[in-house]
Protein backbone atom coordinates (compact mmCIF):
# COMPACT_ATOMS: atom_id res chain seq x y z
CA UNK A 1 0.00 0.00 0.00
CA UNK A 2 1.20 3.58 -0.88
CA UNK A 3 0.42 6.76 0.54
CA UNK A 4 1.76 10.26 -0.07
CA UNK A 5 1.46 13.51 1.91
CA UNK A 6 -1.88 15.61 0.43
CA UNK A 7 -0.40 18.98 0.16
CA UNK A 8 -2.55 21.90 -0.70
CA UNK A 9 -2.40 24.75 -2.75
CA UNK A 10 -2.43 28.18 -1.19
CA UNK A 11 -4.21 29.24 -4.57
CA UNK A 12 -6.49 26.45 -5.07
CA UNK A 13 -10.36 28.08 -4.71
CA UNK A 14 -11.36 24.84 -3.11
CA UNK A 15 -8.52 23.20 -0.86
CA UNK A 16 -6.70 26.37 -0.60
CA UNK A 17 -9.93 27.77 1.05
CA UNK A 18 -9.18 31.47 -1.06
CA UNK A 19 -11.82 33.17 -2.10
CA UNK A 20 -13.23 33.66 -5.69
CA UNK A 21 -13.27 37.24 -7.02
CA UNK A 22 -15.65 38.45 -9.83
CA UNK A 23 -16.02 41.91 -11.09
CA UNK A 24 -19.07 42.43 -12.56
CA UNK A 25 -21.75 45.30 -13.85
CA UNK A 26 -24.23 45.94 -11.02
CA UNK A 27 -26.61 45.37 -14.38
CA UNK A 28 -25.60 41.86 -14.78
CA UNK A 29 -28.38 39.97 -14.50
CA UNK A 30 -27.78 36.93 -12.09
CA UNK A 31 -28.41 34.40 -15.06
CA UNK A 32 -25.58 36.16 -16.58
CA UNK A 33 -23.51 35.85 -13.38
CA UNK A 34 -24.29 32.03 -13.43
CA UNK A 35 -23.20 31.92 -17.15
CA UNK A 36 -20.13 33.42 -16.01
CA UNK A 37 -18.79 30.93 -13.42
CA UNK A 38 -19.70 28.31 -15.77
CA UNK A 39 -17.33 30.21 -18.45
CA UNK A 40 -14.69 31.16 -16.50
CA UNK A 41 -11.60 28.88 -16.68
CA UNK A 42 -11.14 29.88 -13.14
CA UNK A 43 -14.03 28.40 -11.23
CA UNK A 44 -15.46 25.82 -14.25
CA UNK A 45 -18.67 25.03 -12.83
CA UNK A 46 -21.14 23.34 -14.32
CA UNK A 47 -24.59 23.73 -12.75
CA UNK A 48 -24.00 26.35 -9.94
CA UNK A 49 -26.00 27.12 -7.22
CA UNK A 50 -25.88 30.71 -5.21
CA UNK A 51 -27.00 31.81 -1.63
CA UNK A 52 -25.92 34.60 0.15
CA UNK A 53 -25.76 34.74 3.96
CA UNK A 54 -29.19 33.20 4.67
CA UNK A 55 -30.93 34.06 1.30
CA UNK A 56 -31.26 31.72 -1.71
CA UNK A 57 -30.29 33.40 -4.32
CA UNK A 58 -30.62 30.45 -7.25
CA UNK A 59 -30.63 26.82 -6.60
CA UNK A 60 -30.69 23.98 -9.42
CA UNK A 61 -32.26 21.55 -7.47
CA UNK A 62 -34.27 20.24 -6.25
CA UNK A 63 -37.25 21.06 -8.26
CA UNK A 64 -39.27 23.28 -5.65
CA UNK A 65 -36.31 25.67 -4.79
CA UNK A 66 -35.82 26.14 -8.64
CA UNK A 67 -38.80 27.23 -8.93
CA UNK A 68 -39.07 29.23 -6.23
CA UNK A 69 -35.63 31.15 -6.76
CA UNK A 70 -35.78 31.17 -11.19
CA UNK A 71 -37.39 34.77 -10.76
CA UNK A 72 -34.28 35.62 -9.62
CA UNK A 73 -32.58 34.88 -12.65
CA UNK A 74 -33.90 37.80 -14.44
CA UNK A 75 -32.77 40.19 -12.03
CA UNK A 76 -29.91 42.50 -11.88
CA UNK A 77 -26.95 41.72 -9.38
CA UNK A 78 -27.34 45.27 -7.74
CA UNK A 79 -30.92 44.81 -7.20
CA UNK A 80 -30.08 41.41 -5.27
CA UNK A 81 -27.05 42.64 -3.08
CA UNK A 82 -24.17 45.09 -2.79
CA UNK A 83 -20.88 45.22 -4.42
CA UNK A 84 -18.18 43.45 -2.40
CA UNK A 85 -20.78 40.70 -1.11
CA UNK A 86 -19.37 37.06 -0.41
CA UNK A 87 -22.19 34.48 -2.24
CA UNK A 88 -21.45 30.80 -1.53
CA UNK A 89 -21.51 28.71 -4.47
CA UNK A 90 -21.70 24.87 -4.60
CA UNK A 91 -21.56 22.72 -7.31
CA UNK A 92 -21.41 18.89 -8.72
CA UNK A 93 -17.73 19.54 -9.43
CA UNK A 94 -16.90 20.76 -5.97
CA UNK A 95 -16.36 18.51 -2.70
CA UNK A 96 -17.51 21.52 -0.70
CA UNK A 97 -18.75 24.67 -0.71
CA UNK A 98 -16.83 28.25 -2.63
CA UNK A 99 -16.92 31.72 -1.73
CA UNK A 100 -16.88 34.40 -4.62
CA UNK A 101 -16.91 37.59 -3.77
CA UNK A 102 -18.24 40.09 -6.61
CA UNK A 103 -17.99 43.72 -6.83
CA UNK A 104 -19.45 46.29 -9.00
CA UNK A 105 -17.61 47.82 -11.99
CA UNK A 106 -19.04 50.48 -13.97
Amino acid sequence: MFSFPYARNPDCLVCGKKAGSLSLSANTTLEDLITALRESPVFQLRAPTLSLGQTNLYFQKPKELEELTRPNLAKSIGELFESGSTLTVTDPTLTTSLSVTVTFCS
